[in-house]
């Protein structure tokens, strides 16, 4: 199907969950390249570094291009979940959480915020669990961040609301 879709020249690339989560199905109707979840930061090479990840337009809702460099820097803080939800396969991909060290991102931080990003959003599989790891958390990362910059926004992704309304106590003071 999508042989017939794709435009001439063009590489199809697999990623996502899809890869780990059924390996076998895949490989019996795909045989072409693929980047699983774990490895999205070897997705340049993929591209034969004439591209980056960050620099590939999407298509929104309306199917639409964005035109304009992205307004949100999607800033990646953890991986992984603690949770055992059914329907769920974060944890059998990526297994328990596994947060990046506060140093490592105010520097991915920093670099976005001088090429003039103003908006970030913090990525995780369980943003609720971030830090646990390293006997930090994510108020103590929020807390760095805005020492940081205070002219900015960021937004959360995926964030479970038992683990939201633990962490609402430590967030009034933002």
């Amino acid at each position: 199907r999508f042989e017939k879709k794709q435009k001439a020249g063009a590489k199809l690339i697999v990623s996502g969950c899809l890869p780990s989560v059924n390996k076998d199905r895949l490989n019996s109707v795909f045989d072409g390249v693929v980047v699983r979840a774990r490895s999205l930061h070897e997705f340049d090479q993929v591209l034969d570094h004439q591209h980056s990840l960050r620099d590939i337009q999407y298509a929104g809702p309306d199917r639409q291009f964005k035109k304009d460099k992205a307004t949100e820097y999607p800033l990646r803080i953890e991986w992984g979940c603690d949770g055992n939800c059914s329907y769920c396969a974060i944890k059998f991909v990526f297994g328990g959480p596994k947060s990046r060290p506060v140093a490592e991102i105010l520097l991915e931080f920093d670099r976005a915020f001088r090429k003039g990003y103003r908006n970030f959003m913090l990525v995780a599989n369980d943003a609720g669990s971030y830090g646990k790891d390293l006997r930090t958390s994510l108020t103590d990362l929020l807390d760095a961040l805005c020492k940081m910059q205070k002219e900015c926004w960021f937004s959360l992704s995926h964030i479970s609301p038992n683990k939201l309304k633990a962490l609402l106590p430590s967030l009034s003071g933002f």
